[in-house]
């Protein structure tokens, strides 16, 4: 169970497929409480949208640039910042033990909020709107 107190500090990755609800339930619990790292926010301002059969999407071009500027910037806010979220898909083991390496030996706690059951048909339905 997640329980933040008013000290320490914590360093949260919020896992799941878009449209999971994780930036959802970032906005609601965390609002000007806690400094968000959102790999999709980096690639809309360096790459911005591309036009798709579908409709306008963040660009994917980059990808090595935007995690290498995702994760220097999760590296400073966990210098300065209480609370630092790494707001992402993270599906693999490897994103979220990544995520563990930056904490580890330090005071700050880690947790993994997990999105990952939300099914894909609720997942395409939110994204649609």
């Amino acid at each position: 169970m997640l329980t933040i107190h008013k000290t320490g500090k914590y360093f949260l990755m919020v896992r799941g497929l878009p449209g999971s609800g994780k930036s959802t339930f970032i906005e609601k619990m965390f609002k000007g409480k806690a400094t968000v790292i959102c790999p999709d926010e980096l690639r809309l301002n360096y790459n911005g949208l591309v036009k798709t059969l579908y409709g306008d999407r963040i660009s994917q071009a980059n990808p090595k640039f935007i995690w290498d500027k995702a994760y220097e910037m999760i590296k400073e806010s966990l210098k300065t910042n209480r609370i630092t979220i790494l707001d992402a898909t993270s599906t693999h083991e490897k994103d979220l033990l990544k995520g563990y390496s930056l904490v580890k030996g330090t005071n700050i706690r880690f947790f993994v909020i997990d999105f990952s059951k939300v099914s894909i048909k609720t997942c395409k339905s939110r994204n649609k709107t």
